[in-house]
Parts: structure tokens; sequence; C-alpha cells
């Protein structure tokens, strides 16, 4: 006999009346559903109603960190609501406009063998009909939840399924693990939310791999990426990297908006790529087979070649192998430098720190998504770019000063490939695009800002530290003082530095 559902009358109320808009949006947009026993073929996914409907699970142990889940999403503040995490998925929802499903997994008891290796392929689901083709992902055989079976995935439909775009995927097993109230600290709290928060970004566009790739996997040889590597394909770095972002702005969201105002800068911690950039780490690449005997397509995804030929050396002393090579990250040429998914979220993060805002980033993705572009395999990196210049010519600051903010993404850019973006025809070369758009004119960034504050703040503060101007040093701060001269930060003293 099939285990469906318990009804308690202490279940979570999904409340219709007057609700702040955030919470009332994602009632509409994000619509949860329940699992109750993923080893039964054929197991209904029974959806968790809005309106005066309370949950359609018990709510015990076991299920404490869905309803947990459901609260911070649904819930007004007064009554556990979370509007930071609101406020957020209200944002990444708006990308695509469209009904998401969250499908709720009960794995606590040990799945088969078969179940766990089930993944859905794309367009494929049948929400309402049972869960045998649902956004599923098996944790990896050598993790420490190995008998458990779902770990946090997600998908977009390119045509809708029962109604819905997207799906995320979440077990309650793995919610357990990361119930707030185990946790103390501000940012470990939310560091599950950020999981979330970065499945749920996944559902709102494809990835489209490059065509250039052919049978290279988008991971390379290895077909597996880590956290300092390189990667063939640009596009497959971008969909992680975009997620990232929004999901480390989130985690990091209280710490701007509360403890800054307290001067507690310490306690924001930088992209791991300004410390990669200060101390000239090495970065690695796989030696792809493919790329033995590569076309002139391919040619641009065999990253090893690449700078083999540009005479980029190996670096020394770290891990290397006939399958791998290291390369010091201030010699890599920035086209390539962006394979790398850490470099691209450190970029949109930084973008939205320092505009103070996801809505830019929000309208630059759509933007790409209504002309199309995104479904041509064109590189995602350069076209979303593009559109964050754009984005930025609207941006308006807290006190309503005019600014010139379109010149900031351009400094961020160059700040994380190293400062070597010199010219509007390397920016081409490193985007993809072409940047004589009349409505855009960046000349004056090249041609005065860039020569004049940007690289003379980089050279202060490298002196400041090193005592030397042409031993280079990064900080945000380099940013912080270029986007107080641009007026996007208000109130922001050129020349000062934050103590960090």
């Amino acid at each position: 006999m099939k285990t469906l559902v318990v009804i308690l009358s202490l279940g979570l109320i999904i409340s219709n009346v007057d609700a702040p808009s955030n919470n009332a949006y994602l009632k509409s947009k994000l619509i949860p559903f329940y699992i109750g026993n993923l080893n039964t073929a054929g197991e209904k996914a029974v959806r968790i109603p809005s309106g005066s409907a309370k949950h359609t699970f018990s709510r015990l142990d076991s299920n404490k960190g869905f309803y947990e889940l459901l609260d911070k999403l649904f819930r007004d503040q007064q009554n556990g609501g979370d509007t930071v995490l609101q406020a957020s998925a209200k944002e990444i929802l708006s990308i695509d406009n469209k009904m998401v499903a969250l499908m709720l997994y009960n794995d606590r008891r040990k799945i088969s063998e078969s179940i766990r290796n089930r993944r859905a392929g794309r367009n494929t689901a049948q929400i309402n009909a049972n869960w045998d083709n649902a956004c599923f992902c098996k944790t990896d055989a050598n993790h420490q939840w190995k008998q458990y079976a779902s770990w946090p995935c997600a998908d977009h439909y390119e045509t809708s399924v029962d109604g819905y775009t997207g799906m995320i995927g979440l077990g309650n097993y793995f919610l357990s693990q990361h119930e707030v109230d185990k946790v103390a600290n501000l940012h470990e709290k939310r560091h599950f939310y950020g999981t979330f928060i970065h499945e749920l970004t996944h559902t709102q566009f494809d990835l489209v791999l490059e065509a250039s790739l052919g049978n290279l996997s988008m991971y390379g040889d290895d077909g597996d990426h880590y956290v300092d590597e390189m990667i063939p394909s640009r596009n497959s770095a971008f969909n992680e990297a975009i997620a990232n972002a929004f999901a480390n702005f989130y985690i990091k969201s209280i710490t701007w908006w509360t403890e800054v105002n307290k001067n507690k800068f310490q306690e924001y911690k930088f992209p791991e790529p300004v410390k990669w950039l200060n101390e000239n780490s090495a970065l690695i690449a796989d030696v792809n087979a493919a790329c033995s005997n590569a076309s002139v397509s391919l040619k641009q995804h065999c990253l090893t070649q690449r700078l083999s030929e540009l005479r980029v050396a190996g670096a020394r002393g770290v891990r290397g192998s006939q399958a791998i090579k290291s390369y010091r990250i201030r010699s890599i040429p920035p086209s390539i430098l962006l394979h790398s998914e850490m470099i691209q979220t450190s970029i949109f993060e930084e973008y939205m720190r320092l505009f103070n805002s996801k809505t830019l980033m929000v309208k630059a993705i759509q933007r790409v998504l209504k002309n199309k572009a995104a479904s041509t395999s064109q590189d995602m990196f350069g076209m979303v770019f593009k559109e964050m210049v754009r984005s930025a010519q609207t941006y308006k600051n807290p006190s309503g000063d005019s600014n010139t903010g379109k010149y900031l993404p351009l400094a961020i850019l160059d700040f994380y490939t190293g400062f070597k973006i010199k010219d509007k025809e390397t920016l081409a070369l490193v985007t993809g695009q072409s940047w004589d758009d009349k409505d855009l004119k960046i000349d004056f960034y090249f041609e005065s800002l860039r020569p004049n504050r940007l690289i003379k703040s980089w050279e202060a503060y490298s002196q400041k530290v090193n005592g030397d101007p042409k031993n280079p040093a990064w900080n945000e701060s380099i940013l912080e003082e270029f986007a107080g001269f641009l007026n996007v930060v208000p109130n922001k003293r050129v020349g000062e530095f934050p103590v960090r």
C-alpha cells in the first residue's frame, strides 16, 4: 500500500490574505510538490496547495527541513518568512517569469539502486502524473550520503511541461542537515538557502553548449570540473557562474546591508580570485585527446594548446600530469581566463555588489533571452556582459545623483582578468562582441578613465601594500574607489581604502 501523506492541524497555512508582493509573487510562480515514497514506481507527486490549505505532509521531524523552507518562502516576516530569501527568489524567477515546480522528496529511508540511478531527461517530466521523470539527482557514490537519493538539482524546459518551464528537486535529508536552528553563524545559516538560490537560477534558462565543442565534453576528458579549473566550454562556466553569483549575493547580503553599517568590513569574505591574483596562484586545464587534431572551430576550446601557442609557460611546482596542465593566473590571457567559472562568478557578483542590485543583472539576462540569442550556442558571457554595460546606463544611485555607471562593468572585467584589457579591440576579442554601438560610447573609458583613474588607483594600492606600484596587488577597494568617482557609490571619498 502506498504511503501518501498525513495532514495535521499544525501544518503551515499559505495564506491568500494581503501579503507583501514578494511572497505573493512566489505563491503564483513557485509551486511545491511532495513525493512521499521514492521506492514506489508511479508514486504521485502531490501538490502542496496555496490558499487556506495546509501542508500535505506531516509536520514530523523528518520533514522539518521542508516546512522551514516553505515557511521562509511563503509566510510574511512576522510568521517566519525570510524577506531577503523571498526577494532573491522573486528576482530570479522574474527572469523567465513562468511557473517552476519545487519537488520535495522524502528520501530519509534507503533508496533502491535503480531509483538512485534515475535522472530525468529534458522535457520529459510529468509533474501531475507521477514522479518517475521528475528532476532528480543522485548523490555521488563516494559521498557520505550515498545511501540517500537526492542531491539538489534543477532543470529548465524549452517548452512547458504541465504548465511549468522549470523544476527544482530537493530531498529532506539534505534539508535536515542544514536546519537553521542547528547553526549559530550568520553566514553558515544561509549557505543551504544559497544552494536553493543557485539551483533556482538553473530553472530560468537552458545551458546551450557551443556547437563548436563537437564531441568534446564541456568539462574536458576527465568529465569533471574543479574550483581552480578552466574548462573547454565557456557557456558551461557561465551557467554555473551566474547561479553562483546570485547565491553568493544572497548569502552575503545580510553582511552588506547590516554589518557594513557597523563598519564590520572584516566579516565580508571576498571572492577567491582576489586571493588568486594576489598570490599568482595556478589554475588548471585538461589536456584533451580530441584537441590533438583539432579543427579551427574546436581549437577555441583546446586551452592547453592555445596557451602553448601563445608561449604561456606552465606553472612549476604545482599539480600537473600528462592529462592536466597548470598555469599562473597572471600569465593567462583574459579570453582564456574566462573559461574559469570562478572568474565569471566574481565578475557577476562584484557587479551586483557595487550597484547593490540584482535587478540590473536580471535585466541584462532578460534582454539576451528576449533576443533569442541564448538559444544559438553563442558565447553567453559576452552577450550578457554587453547587456550588463547597457543596464548600468540606467542605474540611479540612492542619492539620485547623476552618474556614469556604464563604465564600471568594464573596470570589473579588467580587474578580474588581470588588468590586461587595454583597448576596445581587446575588449571585443575577449567578449566576442562589437563595441561600436552609438548608445554605449565607451571610448572615453579607454582614452581617459582607465589610464588616469583605474590604473593609477591600482598602482597606488600596489605601492601601499607592496612598496612598489609595479609589484601588483588586488583589493576590491580599487573598484570601490573607481565606483565612487563614477558616483555609483554615493558619499565615497576618492582615495579611501577601507580597513579589511
